[in-house]
């Protein structure tokens, strides 16, 4: 039941795939508002049968690509991202399976939202994701993606830059380790995540010591230019005085754009 309903979504047209979702909201078909229903989604997140647990967790990531979809996944009575984050945590180390990559994916676009970016920084997002980052050799590349890019939405954050300037986590080495990476859509969240975090001067200090602009003044740019801007508006902020709360949380309103197809 649970692929055959995915299924309607992800080999459907765009137009069909949202009026489905609609269908799927309309019928509370993950019992959201009932979330301790026998059948709920937080149940069958739960479930002792792993193949259950991969299969809801493939339907909502395909639900929350829509705008719909995640605002019906974030309703007020549901808990689904709470259940997301424990059931990322429950997984052994080094499990990067379907499962894990279709929780974190659903996160990620759940990210896009304040309540749940809240909520994710307020659990302990911050500190598994860059632990993710660490190990990004043991990642698909879906989850290395994944990661970076939760990063970047949590650090867009006030909350999320402060938690970041824990001296423990040591997020600038961690970013500074990942800048000349392969994937260059993996680099780009990177260097929005830096860019986004040297607004704080805490952590400007801390890329500083650890030789920052060294390590960016020795990066390869030639023939490509969209790195080459991202690493200049990096350099310009690790020597800016900018504001420590500045473009955090100046919009109170949750980012509301789809996802591009």
């Amino acid at each position: 039941m649970l692929q055959a309903l995915r299924w309607r979504l992800s080999k459907a047209r765009r137009v069909v795939r949202k009026r489905a979702v609609n269908d799927y909201i309309q019928g509370d078909v993950l019992q959201l508002t009932a979330p301790s229903a026998a059948g709920s989604c937080s149940m069958l997140l739960q479930s002792k049968d792993v193949m259950v647990q991969e299969y809801v967790a493939r339907l909502l990531n395909v639900m929350a690509a829509e705008r719909e979809g995640r605002v019906y996944l974030i309703c007020k009575e549901g808990t689904l991202c709470g259940d997301l984050i424990s059931g990322l945590k429950r997984l052994s180390e080094g499990d990067d399976g379907l499962l894990k990559q279709n929780l974190l994916g659903c996160l990620v676009k759940l990210s896009l939202h304040r309540e749940p970016q809240t909520e994710m920084i307020d659990k302990g997002m911050l500190p598994w994701v860059l632990q993710q980052l660490r190990d990004i050799d043991n990642l698909s590349e879906y989850s290395q993606e994944c990661s970076a890019a939760l990063l970047m939405n949590l650090s867009l954050r006030t909350a999320g830059k402060k938690a970041c300037e824990d001296p423990g986590l040591q997020v600038i080495k961690v970013l500074s380790d990942l800048l000349e990476h392969e994937s260059m859509g993996l680099r780009t969240y990177i260097n929005g995540t830096l860019y986004s975090l040297l607004t704080r001067a805490k952590l400007r200090e801390e890329a500083q010591a650890l030789g920052l602009e060294d390590m960016l003044q020795t990066l390869d740019l030639a023939g490509d230019e969209d790195f080459a801007r991202q690493i200049r508006y990096i350099q310009q902020q690790l020597h800016s005085d900018a504001l420590d709360n500045a473009e955090s949380d100046a919009n109170e309103e949750e980012e509301e754009e789809e996802e591009e197809e």
